[in-house]
């Protein structure tokens, strides 16, 4: 059911999952962007509709601007997790440690 489905991606998939997710929180309710962009309060229209968000990316990527979208979206009312790897890039190390994460916060 719609509370237990997340939709997640990395990269180019990360930034259709952004695309997607506003749209679409009838269906699922955690959503997770894996160097694949970040999320902004203006990007759903209700925060209770959304139970969990993630955002992730690697150190020599764009940390600053994923500790921002998470601190945004905690302020407005969104249970969201800001995740930097610590010394990987755009790369498969990077989305590993992020989907570890992100995984443990949604099947707890």
């Amino acid at each position: 059911d719609r509370a237990n489905r997340a939709l997640a991606g990395l990269s180019m998939g990360g930034m259709e999952t952004k695309l997607i997710s506003g749209r679409k929180t009838d269906t699922f309710a955690s959503f997770g962007l894996l160097s694949g962009g970040q999320f902004a309060p203006t990007d759903f229209k209700d925060n209770k509709a959304v139970k969990d968000l993630f955002v992730g990316c690697g150190s020599k990527e764009s940390p600053d601007a994923i500790n921002k979208s998470a601190a945004d979206m905690k302020a407005a009312g969104y249970n969201c997790v800001g995740y930097v790897s610590e010394g990987t890039a755009h790369e498969f190390l990077t989305w590993r440690r992020c989907l570890h994460l992100m995984a443990q916060g949604l099947f707890k």
